[in-house]
């Protein structure tokens, strides 16, 4: 599986299977106390969201041209980049579980989208609706998130703010 972006492309590899154990996720995810950052592997912040299951291929594929469309592809890469990195960081300081996964890079997008609606809503006729709605998917993620196993809101969290905080500074195209 990958996206497009304008020119170039971003491979990301799909687990065709569930990661429930956590043995196999330990032994898989580039995320995990059993190699820790702290020696020196601090690839592994951007690297472990090249790996995902389940619904992120679909997520991805949905709020991921929205935001290319709105920012271009350089700024949605770097939006993406630096989600994955701060939401990678988050979880690996809150959350002791093994993580992989592209979730926390898509939430920075989906905060991508808030940042581009909250600095346009002069222009965008139901700016406030659409700010609700990216609230509500958000609110209603972090949910499932606290009622499953497995799911790592930290990381989330984590992607949701590193993606609204680099599209405020960096701005739109």
């Amino acid at each position: 599986m990958y996206v497009k972006l304008g020119q170039g492309t971003l491979l990301i590899i799909p687990l065709s299977y569930r990661l429930e154990s956590t043995m196999l996720v330990a032994k898989v995810s580039p995320l995990t106390d059993e190699i820790p950052i702290e020696k020196g592997q601090t690839w592994r912040l951007a690297t472990y969201s090249l790996l995902h299951a389940n619904v992120n291929c679909y997520s991805l594929n949905s709020v991921g041209p929205t935001v290319e469309n709105l920012s271009g592809s350089r700024r949605f890469l770097a939006v993406y980049l630096a989600s994955a990195i701060s939401s990678a960081a988050t979880s690996y300081w809150f959350c002791k579980a093994p993580a992989v996964g592209a979730s926390g890079a898509i939430f920075g997008l989906v905060g991508s989208v808030a940042v581009f609606v909250m600095r346009h809503r002069g222009m965008i006729r139901d700016a406030k609706e659409d700010l609700q709605h990216i609230a509500q998917v958000i609110f209603l993620n972090m949910v499932i998130g606290l009622m499953s196993r497995g799911i790592d809101n930290w990381d989330h969290l984590g992607g949701s703010l590193g993606g609204a905080a680099v599209s405020w500074l960096v701005g739109p195209a």
